[in-house]
């Protein structure tokens, strides 16, 4: 399975971190580095923590649960990838980002 998923270039760090981080914010030809659900995803049976049932971290795990009913070899691929993409050396700004809006440890 290729999976590509960017959460955010390095030239998205020389971007002002908003102001109102965890408000609904729209990207307008921008970096897009958080989802906000306006309904929250429920924590079980995914177990999905109550602080990312808002966020793409929860959606992340929500798919993640999916995979490894269909299968255990591609919800580990996942995790992997992901895992990798957040350990990608990046400006510590970008890293700052990430962690304030997504809740994934970076």
């Amino acid at each position: 399975m290729a999976l590509r998923l960017t959460l955010l270039n390095d030239f998205c760090a020389n971007m002002p971190v908003p102001s109102g981080i965890g408000e609904k914010k729209i990207a307008h030809g921008n970096c897009l580095y958080n989802l906000e659900l306006a309904k929250g995803i429920k924590t079980v049976p995914a177990n999905i923590s109550n602080s990312d049932r808002h966020n793409i971290k929860g959606a992340i795990g929500v798919i993640s649960y999916l995979l490894g009913v269909i299968s255990n070899t591609r919800k580990t691929e996942l995790e992997r990838n992901i895992k990798s993409l957040l350990q990608e050396e990046r400006d510590p700004k970008t890293n700052e980002i990430l962690r304030i809006c997504t809740n994934f440890p970076v």
